[in-house]
């Protein structure tokens, strides 16, 4: 009974990390789970979930959406890769009713995000300890947690441990079905529908291969780590051409062709004054979303962020200060250097720097994007520094179980006070509402389209969040017709192609022209 007992505590050790995984999850997203609430902020509310219910609606009926009708006069479905019809777990919205269906979508990433991060943090040779510790921090501070309202970078950033971790597994352990593993996580962040991310995510791939792997015979070992690299990726382009081959097309007919302007490049940089939240938290009250001052007083007056929180938890700077001081390899500097280097790009107009890479990449938009490499090298940094702290610990004989237990609790409170309210949540049934004027074009069963004139789309400054999409629900904003198979003259895309453009021109002008 003893072995057993043994036995069983050694496996139940050495897979805790997903029973954590979980339980954190029940924590931060309980509503989501257990009630009939759902998300609804932001980019959610007019743009991902009416997307993911168009593309649920298509899959029960058994139909494939190549084509939506229902926004600007009838736009392409298939190939905008933000609807993520080949993304693997789209199967998700077969299984469950819609809402709970979306709900389990964002959760499931969280789920992975967690479990390969802790993965790449031990195949990175850190204590299980340290990869736990971090791998909190990973999917519930910083980057991660405020991307569920962007849901495609979200769906595309949690392959990111996963690539390295299977990468690393398979060049170094020699395990070759790494390499498989690998092109599949390839090809799930492409299909998660965020392509800007995953050209960060090759460059990083590319970077890491090259200076963090070779360990004898540099340039050969190098060259041959470089040609892995191009087959494993070239791969993942093959496989998801399926996607890819409509995108470009998509793109070739967009108005963003040929590169977007330096101003619509840099639109959403990270503000300097975001930078101290690094380390120290920015706390969303309950509150905020009702607030109409709430906004101005988390970020002091300036423009509402894409990225609305840095902050990965009190203890990582510190223990990712201690990693770095503690003893110098060409890992940590490397991982150093990407912290350095992705807060730079991220900080787009607000640095020269930029301007150089505009040059080079002139259509990569949001260098805000740039956080999630940052969030990721410095999470690796602490995990460095944990080991560090818990080796010193061992020397004054204490017992660094115990103070991974302290400091885990205090970060898991910390990070909950800080980001509990970041996505808020709504009752499900919030969708189904319109204003009571709307129900005889919506019972109307004859051809035509609706169109709102963009006055009625200006928010007042005294309306809350929570007003605001409010008022959007009322009136059945663009996108927001999907939900009842309204067709709408306008809408809203992630690339919008130019005969989407002209129409909103067109609408744009005054009724006499």
């Amino acid at each position: 009974m003893s072995l057993f007992s043994s036995i069983l505590f050694n496996r139940i050790k050495k897979q805790g990390y997903i029973l954590l995984a979980l339980a954190l999850i029940l924590l931060f997203f309980y509503p989501v789970i257990f009630t009939d609430k759902t998300f609804y902020f932001r980019d959610i509310h007019r743009w991902f979930y009416p997307m993911k219910y168009f593309l649920a609606s298509s899959f029960r009926n058994g139909a494939i959406p190549y084509w939506c009708p229902n926004y600007f006069c009838g736009s392409p479905f298939i190939s905008d890769i933000q609807s993520g019809v080949f993304y693997p777990l789209s199967i998700i919205f077969l299984l469950t009713p819609f809402y709970k269906a979306f709900n389990y979508f964002i959760l499931s990433h969280f789920f992975l995000g967690f479990c390969f991060f802790y993965l790449f943090s031990k195949e990175l040779g850190q204590s299980r300890k340290a990869a736990i510790f971090t791998s909190i921090s990973y999917c519930f501070g910083g980057y991660t947690i405020a991307t569920i309202n962007t849901l495609n970078n979200l769906s595309t950033l949690i392959w990111l441990p996963a690539i390295l971790w299977s990468f690393t597994m398979a060049i170094k352990r020699k395990q070759h079905h790494g390499y498989f593993l690998t092109v599949l996580f390839l090809c799930m962040a492409i299909l998660g529908g965020e392509p800007q991310l995953f050209v960060i995510i090759m460059g990083i791939l590319l970077l890491y291969g090259l200076i963090c792997i070779p360990t004898k015979d540099a340039l050969k070992e190098q060259t041959k780590i470089a040609i892995i690299i191009f087959i494993l990726i070239a791969s993942a382009l093959i496989i998801t051409m399926v996607q890819l081959g409509p995108t470009y097309i998509d793109y070739q007919l967009s108005a963003r062709m040929g590169g977007v302007s330096y101003e619509e490049a840099t639109k959403h940089s990270l503000t300097p004054s975001m930078l101290k939240h690094i380390f120290f938290p920015l706390r969303f009250p309950f509150h905020f979303t009702s607030n109409s001052n709430a906004y101005g007083n988390l970020f002091y007056g300036d423009e509402i962020p894409w990225l609305l929180t840095v902050y990965p938890g009190f203890f990582i700077m510190p223990l990712a200060i201690l990693g770095i001081i503690s003893d110098f390899s060409r890992k940590k500097i490397f991982w150093f250097l990407i912290f350095v280097i992705s807060i730079v790009l991220a900080l787009g107009n607000n640095t020269i720097v930029y301007r150089v890479f505009y040059k080079i990449f002139p259509f990569f938009r949001f260098p805000v994007k740039f956080m999630s490499l940052s969030n990721l090298s410095l999470l690796i940094l602490a995990g460095y520094g944990a080991d560090k702290l818990f080796s010193i610990l061992r020397n004054f004989n204490i017992r660094s179980s115990l103070v991974f237990t302290f400091i885990s609790i205090i970060m898991i409170i910390d990070l909950y006070s800080a980001n509990n309210n970041l996505n808020p949540f709504c009752e499900s049934d919030f969708y189904q509402k319109y204003h009571s004027h709307l129900k005889p074009i919506i019972d109307d069963p004859d051809r035509f389209r609706v169109y709102i004139e963009p006055e009625a789309d200006v928010s007042p400054a005294n309306l809350t969040v929570l007003e605001n999409h409010i008022k959007w629900q009322s009136l059945l904003m663009p996108n927001l017709g999907v939900l009842y198979n309204l067709n709408q003259v306008d809408g809203t895309t992630g690339l919008e192609l130019r005969y989407q453009y002209i129409i909103t021109d067109i609408l744009e002008k005054p009724w006499a022209e």
